[in-house]
């Protein structure tokens, strides 16, 4: 971090952040791999400013660097500008934004964006609603092993929502969540 490697700057920031009485050196380091451009120092940094850790809390900033960070392909980043312009912390509500970000970063396999795009697939409330979707994302989080996407799949095999019924399926994937300790599929079952 001393020789100027923005990732262990980022690391070493990080580490900081969550030290006792370390908040704003943790916060100096992210900020020097910040402003070298590297995303997972823009990202942490973007956390620091969203959670108020060791300087106020920003939401306007948080966003501009998660903004940045996911322009360079950080997953997560994307997910959490994606919430974030959802919501309007730091910026008008722009929900064709919002999905357009969260669809990238599932599209780039992370897995908590995989699902939240199943659930916006299958909630009905936007222009999104789309069941055939919401089983392809679903299917996909259920096939890396998510405990939550497991559930819903079942519960499309179970429902027959775009798909016809197929109460075995159903079955296989609410016990697969189920042994995960997902207790809304124990609950189901």
């Amino acid at each position: 971090a001393e020789k100027g490697d923005a990732e262990a700057q980022a690391w070493l920031g990080s580490d900081l952040l969550e030290a006792p009485g370390k908040e704003r050196e943790g916060v100096e380091w992210l900020r020097k791999s910040a402003d070298a451009g590297c995303p997972d120092g823009q990202y942490a940094l973007g956390l620091a400013y969203e959670r108020g850790l060791g300087l106020p809390q920003d939401k306007a900033e948080a966003l501009r660097l998660f903004r940045l960070a996911a322009d360079q392909g950080n997953t997560d980043a994307m997910l959490k500008a994606s919430r974030m312009i959802f919501s309007g912390e730091g910026c008008e509500k722009q929900e064709a934004k919002g999905i357009e970000l969260l669809k990238k970063s599932a599209e780039e396999m992370n897995p908590m964006a995989i699902f939240l795009m199943g659930r916006r697939c299958i909630a009905g409330k936007t222009e999104t609603y789309d069941p055939a979707q919401a089983f392809g994302w679903f299917r996909l989080g259920a096939l890396l092993g998510m405990p939550e996407a497991q559930y819903w799949l079942g519960q499309i095999y179970y429902e027959g929502k775009a798909i016809p019924k197929d109460y075995d399926r159903a079955i296989q994937w609410l016990m697969e969540s189920a042994y995960q300790g997902y207790r809304p599929a124990a609950a189901f079952l």
